[in-house]
């Protein structure tokens, strides 16, 4: 809770006042960057304090913060302007190391509370212009700052410099250049979009840029937001290079990319990745699917569900929700209807997820008991209430595996009428898995 450090930051008690700004910064609660940057108009005077609080906005590593640090870098006091800059630096870095989220990407929405919102002041130009000397200075600590701000502000006019300096002998310049170009293509114009990207594309295949950076250039080019044919040409042809890459990061970053170009034709190579040796990679190609949902994804999604981890299947499950219905049913029939028992154990769940009750009925009768246990399973979790009839009678299946799973499903279906049934079948059950789960669903409704 800040409530108590932002009252204590109106008082005038400045040991409060000293306190309260520290806690704000260490509490990482977006909620304490207004108050925090308002007070900076308020302790206008008073170095120490705007300097404390200028390292608080940097430990909170807000964007929104941005603008208001810009000017504190034009103040009389060195100590203001090296907290300023510091902050930049940690805001600038903190985003730049951010991973894209390939969940929120695919619902097709981004997180508003990553625009640049002016809380008290606007760009002020003069500070920019000494972002821009600060390009030139020797020291690469600079350098990067002032990179990771111009960046952030998607101010073109430093476009020339940025690309310069993707080339820079430091890597951690090289790397922050990578980003802030990325930045201006994410906030500029179509024509802005294309340019950046030409000089991303160069740069990914002159050879000479670490991994840092080179994961900088995909990250960059999977945000541009242009529509431009041509931009878009020259992002698949980038993205199809580095889905190959050995590096997880850089594969999981240009798998996200051709999803979000929505070409039609990525359809196969992204299908490919969902048997990529990393969890992640598979992840997003899955994600990535979902933004491109054509005729063809349920087949290649489902055919994939075998032996993946919860998140992956979660991920299939998402991306077949984004699909025609009836295709995606059509797919899933196939897979519950093929003669291996571990893939039709495996396709269980995404029946549960399409809230298909003619199959699990008949899934639920499979001769197979992993099929079973996985079908009793998927009724729970999608609140099927017109199969509990069929859990309960389950409940005498022979494999106490089954009649665990049953336990849980009926736990997780919470059906008020199955009570006391639960509790008849607790008193005749044997094994002690089963009894467990049995005394479990029990203890859910009480």
């Amino acid at each position: 809770m800040i409530e108590p450090y932002l009252n204590d930051l109106l008082s005038n008690d400045l040991a409060k006042i000293e306190e309260a700004v520290i806690q704000l910064g260490e509490s990482q609660d977006p909620k304490a960057v207004a108050p925090l940057v308002r007070s900076l108009l308020r302790f206008q005077h008073q170095d120490e304090l705007k300097a404390l609080v200028c390292d608080a906005l940097g430990e909170l590593k807000d964007l929104r913060a941005t603008q208001a640090l810009l000017s504190q870098l034009r103040d009389p006091s060195s100590e203001v302007r090296e907290s300023a800059f510091s902050a930049l630096f940690s805001i600038g870095e903190s985003r730049a190391n951010a991973m894209p989220d390939a969940e929120l990407w695919a619902q097709g929405f981004a997180d508003p509370n990553e625009a640049l919102t002016q809380i008290a002041w606007q760009t002020d130009l003069e500070a920019v212009q000494l972002l821009i000397k600060a390009l030139d200075e020797d020291d690469s600590e600079v350098k990067v700052a002032a990179l990771y701000t111009l960046g952030q502000l998607g101010f073109v006019g430093a476009l020339s410099q940025m690309t310069a300096l993707l080339y820079h002998s430091h890597s951690e310049v090289s790397v922050a250049s990578a980003f802030a170009l990325g930045e201006l293509a994410r906030l500029g114009s179509s024509q802005t979009a294309l340019q950046v990207c030409q000089t991303l594309h160069q740069a990914w295949h002159h050879g000479s840029l670490g991994l840092e950076a080179q994961t900088q250039v995909l990250r960059a080019a999977a945000e541009c937001h242009s529509v431009n044919i041509q931009t878009q040409g020259i992002l698949a042809e980038l993205f199809v290079s580095g889905i190959g890459h050995k590096d997880a990061t850089l594969r999981q970053l240009a798998v996200i990319g051709l999803g979000r170009l929505g070409d039609e034709r990525a359809v196969p190579l992204l299908a490919q990745r969902l048997q990529d040796s990393h969890m992640g990679v598979r992840r997003n190609a899955a994600y990535a699917l979902a933004m491109l949902h054509t005729q063809e994804t349920p087949s290649y999604l489902v055919k994939n569900i075998l032996d993946q981890p919860s998140e992956v299947r979660t991920a299939i499950q998402l991306a077949l929700s984004k699909c025609s219905y009836e295709k995606s049913l059509s797919a899933v029939y196939e897979a519950v209807n093929s003669s291996d028992a571990r893939y039709r154990a495996a396709s269980v769940s995404l029946l549960g997820s399409l809230k298909d009750e003619k199959g699990l009925l008949k899934t639920l009768q499979d001769e197979d008991s992993e099929v079973r246990k996985s079908s009793a399973l998927a009724v729970g979790s999608a609140k099927l209430f017109g199969l509990s009839p069929i859990l309960l009678s389950m409940l005498n299946d022979p494999e106490w595996r089954v009649r665990a799973a049953v336990s849980e499903g009926l736990k997780r279906l919470q059906d008020p009428t199955v009570s006391a049934l639960l509790k008849e079948r607790r008193q005749v059950e044997s094994h002690p898995v089963v009894i467990s789960a049995l005394e479990s669903a029990i203890s859910s409704f009480t």
